[in-house]
C-alpha cells in the first residue's frame, strides 16, 4: 500500500474499493517499469494521490544502459509529468531527487511548464531564473525581494511607479496570504485580491493536490472557474472531483448541468460517465499571425535641429526662479519628466539619463541603458551623465572606469559590479556616497591618496542601505568590529565577502553582533585572509563564525588563510 492509513480512512467506500484494486495490482509487481505502467493506466480512471506518482518518478529516475542518450528517459519525464500534473501534483524538490538531469536534458520543470503552456505562479516561488522579469515581481511569494532586486539590476530603464506600487502590494499580501492558510475561505479570498486568474488556479490546484478531501477548496474553485469564463478548467476540474468523490451524487449533477451548458470538452480519461461521451471534440489551436512593423530610417537632421527648435523665453505657470530652482535640484525621476515635457529643460540642465551603464562587445542604446566597449570614444556617449539604476564594469583596460568618472554629473547606481579597475577611495566615494547602493561588488582594489588600503568600515559607513556587499583589497583594524556593530543600517545582508585582507586583529564577537543585528533570511560569509595577517586571530575567528553557522542553518561560512582553506560550513 503506497498511500498512508488516515488517507485511505477518509477516502469514501467507493474508491476504498477501486483504490484497493489497485494496490493488489501493484503488490504482486517487481519490475518497476510495469508498476509504473500499472499506475499510468489507473490514473486514466481515476484521481490519484501522489505517494503513486512518486513511485512513477523512482523508475524514471533509474539510468538505463540502453539509453545512453536519455532519449526513452526524457519521454518518460514528459509523460509521466503530464500526468502528474493533471492529477494536481507537483513536488518540484522530490522529483528533483528522483529524476536527475543526465546529458544537459532540461529539468522536469521544463515538461511541466510546457505541457502547462506557461510558467506556474506559485506563492513558494519555485523559479529561481538568473534575471527575474516584471512578471516575476507582479505576484506574492516568498522570494519577491530578491526577484524585485533582480529585475531593478538589470533593467534597461528605471522601473514605472505602476511596477514598484504593484510590487509594495504584492509583497504585503504575501504576508496577509501565508497568515492566513489555514482559513481556506481567508486564503481564497487573498488570492482573488491579486486580481490573476493563473495565480489563483495554480496555487488552488497546489493546494488541491496536497489535500484532495478539501470539499470546501474545491467548491470554491469551481465557482472561481465559472465566474471567471475559465470553462475548459471548470469541466476539468468537474471531471477530477467526481473521479475522486465517488459518491458525491450532487456534484456529478452539477458536472452534467455544466457540460451540457459549456461541453463538449476533451478530456484524458478513459471511463466517460453517460453524459460525457459526446465529449470528442479536439479545441483548435488559435494561430496568431504578427506581421512585423516597418522601421522607418532614422533622420540624422533630428539631433541637429534639436537646440535650433527650442524656445529662449518658455512662458510657464511657474515663475521662472521658481522653475529653474526645481530643475536644478530635480532627481532622476523629476527630470524624466521634465525633460519629457519641453527640450528647455534639457537646454538649461544637458545631463543624459543613464538607467544602467555595463561594458560589452559592441556600442549601443537600449531605451536608458548603455552598452559601451572599452575602445570607444567616451566623449561620443558620455557627458554630463546622471547614472541611476546599475553599473557593470568588466574590461582589460585597467583605467577605464577612471577616464569614465569625470564625465559623469552624479552617480546614484543601487547595483555595482567592478572588475580589474583600480580606484582611488575619492572615486570609490563618487559612484557609492548617495548611500542608496544595495549591492556593491567590488574585485578590485582601492587605495587612498597615500597610497593605503581602506579600513572597511571607511567604506560600510557609505552603504546604509547595503544587502550585498563584496571587496577584494581591503584593511582591518582594531576597531573594525566596534565600529561595524554601532552603524545603523535599514537593510538586511545576504552576503559579506572580504578578500585579501589586511591590517590587524579585531573583535571578532563585535563583528558577530553586526552580523547577527543585520542578517537576512540567509546570510552568505567569505573572508581570504592575507598570508601574513595574525594566524591566531584568523584560527579563533573562524571558530567564532563557524559556531554561529552551526547554529543557524541559513549562515554559511568560507574562510581561508593565505590561500589554505579554515572553514567551510555551507547551507
Amino acid at each position: 500500500m503506497f498511500h498512508s492509513k488516515e488517507f485511505y480512512d477518509r477516502c469514501c467506500p467507493p474508491y476504498k474499493k477501486v483504490i484497493d484494486k489497485l494496490d493488489e495490482k501493484l503488490a504482486g509487481m517487481k519490475d518497476q517499469k510495469e508498476v509504473r505502467d500499472t499506475i499510468i493506466e489507473f490514473s486514466r480512471h481515476y484521481l490519484i494521490p501522489k505517494e503513486y506518482w512518486n513511485r512513477c518518478f523512482e523508475h524514471v529516475g533509474q539510468y538505463d544502459e540502453n539509453d545512453p542518450h536519455c532519449k526513452i528517459w526524457e519521454k518518460l519525464c514528459r509523460k509521466t509529468a503530464k500526468h502528474a500534473f493533471f492529477h494536481l501534483h507537483y513536488d518540484k524538490e522530490k522529483w528533483s531527487e528522483l529524476c536527475l538531469t543526465r546529458n544537459n536534458l532540461p529539468p522536469l520543470d521544463f515538461y511541466l511548464n510546457l505541457y502547462h503552456g506557461k510558467n506556474v505562479k506559485l506563492i513558494d516561488y519555485q523559479h529561481y531564473s538568473l534575471y527575474a522579469g516584471e512578471r516575476d515581481i507582479g505576484y506574492p511569494h516568498d522570494n519577491l525581494e530578491d526577484c524585485f532586486s533582480e529585475f531593478e539590476e538589470v533593467a534597461s530603464s528605471i522601473p514605472s511607479k505602476k511596477v514598484i506600487k504593484r510590487y509594495e502590494e504584492m509583497k504585503d499580501l504575501y504576508h496577509k496570504i501565508k497568515a492566513a492558510e489555514d482559513n481556506v475561505d481567508e486564503w481564497f479570498k487573498l488570492l482573488l485580491a491579486v486580481e490573476d486568474v493563473d495565480f489563483v488556479k495554480d496555487n488552488v490546484e497546489l493546494r488541491l493536490g496536497k489535500d484532495y478531501f478539501d470539499v470546501q477548496l474545491w467548491k470554491l474553485y469551481i465557482g472561481f472557474l465559472k465566474q471567471k469564463g475559465e470553462y475548459k478548467r471548470l469541466i476539468q476540474t468537474y471531471s477530477k472531483y467526481c473521479r475522486f468523490f465517488l459518491d458525491d451524487h450532487e456534484m456529478l449533477k452539477k458536472y452534467k448541468n455544466d457540460m451540457s451548458e459549456y461541453g463538449p470538452m476533451n478530456l484524458l480519461w478513459y471511463n466517460f460517465y453517460e453524459f460525457e461521451v459526446q465529449n470528442g471534440v479536439e479545441e483548435a489551436e488559435e494561430i496568431i499571425s504578427v506581421e512585423p512593423e516597418a522601421v522607418l530610417p532614422f533622420d540624422s537632421n533630428i539631433c541637429s535641429r534639436f537646440y535650433d527648435t527650442y524656445f529662449l523665453l518658455q512662458l510657464f505657470s511657474l515663475p521662472r526662479p521658481i522653475i529653474l530652482y526645481i530643475l536644478e535640484n530635480a532627481n532622476d525621476r523629476v527630470l524624466r519628466q521634465l525633460f519629457s515635457t519641453c527640450k528647455y529643460f534639457f537646454v538649461k540642465k544637458p545631463t543624459p539619463i543613464c538607467y544602467r551603464f555595463i561594458t560589452g562587445s559592441r556600442t549601443w542604446f537600449n531605451n536608458e541603458m548603455l552598452t559601451l566597449v572599452d575602445s570607444a570614444n567616451p566623449n561620443l556617449y558620455l557627458k554630463n551623465t546622471y547614472i541611476t539604476g546599475s553599473i557593470v564594469i568588466c574590461v582589460s583596460n585597467t583605467s577605464f572606469i577612471s577616464s569614465l568618472i569625470p564625465r559623469l554629473s552624479c552617480c546614484e547606481a543601487k547595483y555595482i559590479e567592478i572588475y580589474g579597475q583600480p580606484l582611488s577611495f575619492d572615486e570609490l566615494k563618487f559612484l557609492i556616497q548617495h548611500g542608496g547602493v544595495i549591492d556593491l561588488n567590488m574585485r578590485c582594489e582601492m587605495k587612498d591618496a597615500n597610497g593605503d588600503y581602506i579600513d572597511v568600515e571607511k567604506i560600510m559607513a557609505f552603504l546604509p542601505n547595503i544587502q550585498g556587499f563584496f571587496m577584494r583589497g581591503i584593511k582591518v583594524n582594531a576597531d573594525t568590529g566596534h565600529a561595524l556593530s554601532n552603524m545603523k543600517f535599514n537593510a538586511k545582508l545576504s552576503s559579506f565577502g572580504i578578500w585579501e585582507t589586511r591590517g590587524k586583529p579585531f573583535d571578532s564577537n563585535e563583528f558577530l553582533k553586526y552580523c547577527i543585528a543585520n542578517k537576512a533570511e540567509r546570510l552568505f560569509l567569505s573572508f581570504i585572509f592575507d598570508e601574513e595577517f595574525d594566524a591566531d586571530f584568523v584560527e579563533n575567528f573562524g571558530e567564532i563564525l563557524s559556531d554561529y553557522t552551526k547554529s543557524n542553518e541559513n549562515v554559511s561560512l568560507t574562510l581561508l588563510h593565505g590561500g589554505v582553506t579554515i572553514y567551510v560550513d555551507d547551507f
